[in-house]
């Protein structure tokens, strides 16, 4: 868990991971791809590097929200007439 000062350059080491793994998966896959039976290597790619990312995900200390969950509907459906309703609600937007 970052504190307020730290999240900025953390933010910064995850998008250069982001951006190195892109790299290096678009170069290993340029390379593979020209491999005899290369199917077969990318779907024991595929498989590998899913396990490789759930297994640690049992290991890591689940964080907490950072605020409570927000009242407004996650259907996307219902969604926009939940902000409207809020949205008439305020002041600033009633006739007078």
């Amino acid at each position: 868990h970052l504190k307020p000062e730290e999240l900025v350059g953390g933010n910064a080491l995850v998008e250069t991971g982001t951006f190195i793994a892109i790299l290096i998966g678009t170069i290993t896959a340029g390379v593979v791809s020209e491999w005899p039976d290369a199917t077969v290597y990318f779907a024991v790619a595929v498989v590998l590097v899913a396990m490789a990312g759930f297994l640690p995900a049992w290991v890591f200390q689940k964080a907490k929200p950072p605020a409570p969950i927000s009242k407004y509907a996650l259907i996307p459906s219902r969604k926009p007439g939940t902000s409207f309703n809020s949205a008439a609600r305020i002041t600033a937007f009633s006739s007078p």
